[in-house]
């Protein structure tokens, strides 16, 4: 039996090594938080009720990190959101 050559990846998958896929996606992350502020749709955990138009509420992991939100309820169109 012959060598078996070695086979290369297919174009486009990403190496072991390759850190740009979680970058991505933390950046990813980090606009969907910001965009729920901006529409005044999240608000501090604990916050009972929730004001008309908020889905979301922020959770502190305690990692000092960037927040992180939970959903708390959803939105079905504008109508839902005044």
């Amino acid at each position: 039996m012959g060598d078996v050559p070695e086979q290369a990846e297919p174009p486009g998958v990403d190496g072991p090594d390759d850190t740009d896929d979680t970058h991505d996606a933390d950046e990813a992350e980090q606009s969907f938080v910001d965009g729920l502020h901006v529409r005044g749709e999240v608000v501090p955990a604990g916050s009972e009720p929730l004001p008309p138009g908020v889905t979301h509420e922020y959770v502190d992991d305690g990692d000092g990190g960037p927040p992180t939100v939970r959903r708390r309820r959803f939105a079905v169109g504008p109508e839902e959101c005044t």
